[in-house]
């Protein structure tokens, strides 16, 4: 997958280039610039995984690009699990677990294993405000789901109960879902789904525990059910784990009867790992 490029200059704002010599909206752009550059002199951007200076902000060394694990085919049919060989070419198949018990979603992807590596960058923007990496995680998430956009009309971030939203200052899933309606033409609807209780955080449940947690957590207003009958969502989140959460999201579309809903995260476990999320 290429790297590019991020960010973008400052917008200006009309309403101070009317009949005006001088463009505030211009000023407060070179403002910026001029900034980031001191910044970048103080605080020289380092790669978020080697520690090895780059160009710019979330930008990844050579070395760093290396370690992370990018999930390509042959892969299951319906989660996304990638599979060590090809066990039927040109056959979609499903994985062990699908195949015993089929997803309340229709597809899941992801660009990206959930290991060692990839946590450091996922927990620095979930935890640590760190939103210089989104541009990036969206181009590889558009990558990874591009079987999803022809398909597909509304990205649907899953939420964060309003206390948990205040103590971590932003959604992250919400954060990538605006990020993917830029690049994919899709609408993002960031209130459609509520969280209607706040649950204990999944990190270090079970399997069984983590789909209790969610049981009832999530809800969609009344007078939005009639615009869920018949749509094609995109659940939008960080890290495919048990699939509890996206499950619970998936089965409310559906139950207010929504024709397909699909999933797209960063990074997806593969394995029983210890690993924080």
């Amino acid at each position: 997958m290429d790297r590019e490029p991020s960010g973008s200059p400052l917008a200006e704002s009309p309403r101070f280039n009317i009949a005006r010599p001088f463009s505030y909206g211009r000023a407060a752009g070179r403002a910026l610039k001029a900034g980031k550059a001191v910044l970048d002199v103080l605080l020289p951007p380092q790669c978020p995984i080697t520690g090895e200076l780059v160009d710019r902000p979330g930008a990844l060394s050579g070395k760093g690009w290396a370690q992370l694990q990018f999930i390509e085919a042959p892969q299951c049919g319906r989660c996304g699990l990638p599979f060590p060989y090809d066990p039927a070419p040109d056959v979609s198949v499903l994985c062990g677990n699908c195949a015993r018990k089929e997803p309340v979603y229709d597809l899941a992807r992801a660009p990206l294993v959930y290991d060692d590596i990839s946590a450091r960058l996922i927990l620095r923007f979930k935890y640590g405000d760190r939103t210089d990496g989104v541009a990036q995680f969206c181009r590889w998430m558009k990558e990874a789901g591009r079987e999803l956009w022809s398909e597909h009309d509304v990205l649907v971030p899953v939420p964060l109960h309003y206390g948990r939203l205040v103590r971590r200052r932003f959604n992250q899933a919400a954060v990538l879902a605006s990020g993917l309606a830029k690049t994919t033409g899709l609408t993002s609807d960031p209130v459609l789904i509520k969280r209607r209780r706040a649950t204990p955080q999944q990190k270090g449940l079970g399997y069984r525990a983590r789909h209790r947690n969610v049981q009832g957590a999530f809800t969609i207003e009344k007078k939005r059910h009639a615009g869920v009958r018949g749509g094609r969502f995109v659940l939008v989140d960080d890290v495919l784990t048990s699939g509890a959460t996206l499950e619970a999201c998936a089965r409310l579309l559906k139950g207010h009867g929504a024709q397909k809903v699909s999933v797209v995260t960063i990074a997806r476990v593969v394995s029983e790992q210890k690993i924080p999320i």
